[in-house]
């Protein structure tokens, strides 16, 4: 959810919906960060099944919290970016 307004400007974030965009950067990065991580784990120490369900499922969804976090406030600031440049032309 994003805030109605910057505390510290007092930009209108309301107006700017990032839709769907910051989820398919979170799919793409933190899909590939822990599939590459838990395959070099695999391959290096070859643990049971339980140890990398314990290891990544919580890392799948802390990254995806802050990924999504991430990504939402760069897409935000790209659209404000691009709102001032339609302006200006």
């Amino acid at each position: 959810m994003v805030a109605d307004a910057c505390p510290a400007c007092g930009l209108h974030l309301k107006d700017h919906d990032t839709g769907d965009g910051p989820m398919f950067f979170a799919v793409l990065i933190v899909g590939f960060l822990v599939t590459f991580t838990a395959g070099i784990v695999e391959f290096a120490f070859s643990p049971p099944f339980w140890v990398h369900a314990v290891l990544w499922v919580p890392a799948t969804f802390l990254t995806c919290f802050l990924v999504l976090r991430v990504s939402k406030s760069m897409l935000i600031h790209w659209e404000y970016k691009l709102s001032l440049l339609k302006e200006k032309n």
